[in-house]
C-alpha cells in the first residue's frame, strides 16, 4: 500500500496491542497456549520449529512463524476484560452442557468461543467441526463442544426439525430465517384455503354488487380469493367489481389469471374484452372477443361485444382529428405486440406493397395470419385506413 496506508496501519496495530502487554519472553510457550503477538493480535501456539514458534491467528485463522521476543504469553487489560465480555454474551445464556456425550456426524453444536458448529467427523480424538458463521474448519476437543444450544438456538432448531427444507442446509440462521418464514407463510397461506367459506365470500360480494357497493363487493371477491385462489369463476366476478372502481389494471390481472386457470372459460374472454374496451386497447379487445367465439360460436356477449369494437374502430378511422389519431397511434405502438408485428419482414413487405404493389398486397392478405396482424395494426391505430 501507500506510504500513507502503511503508517496508518502500523498506528492501528501499536494502539490496538500495545497498550497494556507484560512480558514474558523468558517463558517457554507450551502447544496449545492461547497467546499474543505483538502487532497482530490473539493466537494459538501450535508447536516450536527451528527456534520459532508456529502460530495459527485468530482473526483469520491463517498461520505464521514468530520469534519469541514477539510473544506475550497474556493480553492487554482492555483486551481481557473485552474477551471476557464478549464470551459472556455470546455463548452463556443458556447452555446445557452434556460433554459426557458422544457427538454424531452432521450434529448442529455450540463451540466454546466460535458458537454454532456442524460436526463433520471424529479425527484423532479431536472432532473436526465446520463454522456456520464464516464456514471455516477446524478440530476441537469434546471439552469445547456444547451438544445443547441456547434457548434462541432451540427454538430454531425445532422449528428446523420441523421444516425439512432446514435439514441438510449449512446456511446463515439469518437465512434459516428467511426459509422458515417463507415456509411459514406458505403453510398458512394453504391452511387459510376452504370452498365452502369461499363460497359464502361469493355470495356475500354478489350481494354487494347487486347493491352497488362495490367497494365491499371487491373486499369479499378478494377474501373469496384468499380461500379458493384457483377458482376462475371467482376472480371473474373480482374483475367486475374492480372495473366499477375504475381499476382497470387489477381488473385485467385477475381476469387473465382466470383465463391461465380455465382457457375455455368464454365468460373471462368476453370480460377481458370488456375491459380492453375501457382501456382502449380496441385490437386487444378485438382479439378477446373472436377466441370467444372460437370457443362458443353463438355467445351473445361476445357476438356484441366484436361487434361494438369493430364499429368504434371504422368511426374512429374517419371521424377522429388529426391529434386523436397520433394519440391513439402512440397508444398502440406502447404495446409489445404491434412492436412485434412492426418488426416482422413478412409484414414489412405487406406494408410497401400496399403503397407500391397493391396486386401483391391484396395477395399477401390471403393468408390469414397475415391478415389477422394487418388487421390488429388498424384496430391499434398505428395503420390508417381510407
Amino acid at each position: 500500500s501507500s506510504k500513507a496506508e502503511r503508517k496508518n496501519q502500523a498506528q492501528r496495530q501499536r494502539d490496538q496491542y500495545s497498550d497494556d502487554f507484560e512480558d514474558d519472553n523468558d517463558q517457554e510457550y507450551s502447544n496449545g497456549m492461547k497467546v499474543i503477538i505483538k502487532g497482530f493480535g490473539p493466537a494459538k501456539i501450535l508447536h516450536f520449529d527451528d527456534e520459532k514458534y508456529k502460530v495459527r491467528y485468530d482473526a483469520d485463522g491463517s498461520t505464521y512463524h514468530v520469534e519469541p521476543h514477539q510473544i506475550t504469553s497474556r493480553s492487554s487489560k482492555a483486551e481481557r476484560k473485552n474477551q471476557a465480555q464478549r464470551q459472556r454474551d455470546q455463548y452463556s445464556d443458556d447452555f446445557e452442557d452434556d460433554n459426557d456425550q458422544e457427538y454424531s456426524n452432521g450434529m448442529k453444536v455450540i463451540i466454546k468461543g466460535f458458537g454454532p458448529a456442524k460436526i463433520l467427523h471424529f479425527d484423532d480424538e479431536k472432532y473436526k467441526v465446520k463454522i456456520i458463521h464464516n464456514g471455516s474448519t477446524r478440530h476441537v476437543e469434546p471439552h469445547q463442544i456444547i451438544s445443547g444450544s441456547s434457548k434462541a438456538e432451540r427454538k430454531k432448531q425445532t422449528q428446523r426439525q420441523r421444516h425439512p427444507a432446514y435439514e441438510d442446509s449449512d446456511d446463515s440462521d439469518d437465512e434459516y430465517d428467511e426459509e422458515y418464514e417463507k415456509t411459514q407463510r406458505e403453510e398458512a397461506r394453504l391452511a387459510y384455503q376452504d370452498d365452502d367459506k369461499a363460497e359464502e365470500a361469493k355470495q356475500d360480494g354478489n350481494t354487494h354488487f347487486r347493491n352497488k357497493n362495490f367497494g365491499k363487493a371487491v373486499n369479499s371477491y378478494e377474501e373469496a380469493v384468499k380461500r379458493a385462489p384457483k377458482n376462475a369463476t371467482i376472480r371473474n366476478n373480482l374483475a367486475a367489481a374492480l372495473c366499477k372502481i375504475m381499476d382497470f389494471n387489477g381488473a385485467k390481472r385477475e381476469i387473465e389469471v382466470a383465463i391461465d386457470l380455465d382457457e375455455k372459460y368464454v365468460k373471462a374472454w368476453a370480460r377481458k374484452g370488456d375491459i380492453e374496451v375501457l382501456m382502449k386497447e380496441n385490437h386487444k379487445a378485438m382479439e378477446s372477443y373472436k377466441k370467444g367465439l372460437y370457443l362458443d360460436p353463438s355467445n351473445a356477449t361476445c357476438k356484441e361485444g366484436l361487434r361494438k369494437v369493430t364499429a368504434m374502430i371504422n368511426y374512429g378511422s374517419a371521424n377522429m382529428t388529426e391529434e386523436e389519431r397520433k394519440e391513439r397511434a402512440a397508444h398502440g405502438m406502447a404495446d409489445p405486440q404491434i412492436q412485434a408485428i412492426l418488426q416482422d419482414p413478412v409484414i414489412n413487405q405487406v406494408l410497401r406493397d400496399f403503397q407500391e404493389n397493391p396486386n401483391a398486397a391484396n395477395q399477401a392478405m390471403m393468408d390469414p395470419s397475415v391478415r389477422a396482424k394487418i388487421e390488429k395494426l388498424i384496430a391499434a391505430g398505428v395503420l390508417q385506413t381510407g
